[in-house]
């Protein structure tokens, strides 16, 4: 996981994907409204929701995916 190693560099890294996903055990949970930024956060939402993606997107210079299946029209 790609979290992991970025935790381990002291990289800051935002994730996003439901509460109790794999990701948010080495990140910090917190809400996808939120403008505190931390080191490492957990945005709480759906890779699905273009809502979501675009709020995460205002946080942020890139974007990557670590996941099989998305819908790239979304990332668009």
């Amino acid at each position: 996981m790609m979290v992991q190693a970025a935790v381990r560099l002291g990289i800051p890294m935002i994730t996003l994907d439901k509460e109790h996903s794999p990701a948010s055990q080495v990140s910090n949970p917190i809400s996808i409204d939120s403008q505190h930024a931390t080191e490492f956060k957990h945005q709480i939402g759906s890779f699905n929701s273009v809502e979501d993606i675009e709020k995460l997107s205002k946080l942020v210079d890139i974007i990557t995916i670590e996941i099989e299946h998305v819908n790239v029209s979304i990332l668009k």
